[in-house]
């Protein structure tokens, strides 16, 4: 239980920078992702990720799987008011964004 101890700030960094090394490590898309992406951005659709994942996991992901440039805004709900199941705040950045 040592990864519990310290203060809820520092177990909260250890557990993110302990999925990043794992998503770095291990990380493998889904079958069709890259194809599905390659297919809507084609045709012209604009591409974007909004996620509750903390903005390092989610470029630790993004790299890994080799699609860090896929997408036309990417936003973490990290920096959100709300978070899940709120999802209206991060829906209007990314309208706005894009």
């Amino acid at each position: 239980m040592a990864a519990l101890r310290g203060s809820p700030a520092d177990v909260e960094e250890r557990l993110i920078a302990r999925v990043t090394e794992l998503v770095s490590e291990l990380g493998a898309p889904l079958a069709g992702v890259r194809e599905a992406l390659t297919l809507v951005r084609a045709r012209g659709m604009r591409v974007a990720l909004a996620s509750s994942s903390p903005t390092r996991v989610i470029q630790a992901t993004l790299a890994k799987l080799g699609i860090l440039g896929a997408f036309e805004v990417v936003r973490s709900a990290e920096h959100e008011t709300h978070g899940k199941p709120v999802t209206h705040e991060l829906l209007d950045r990314l309208d706005r964004a894009l």
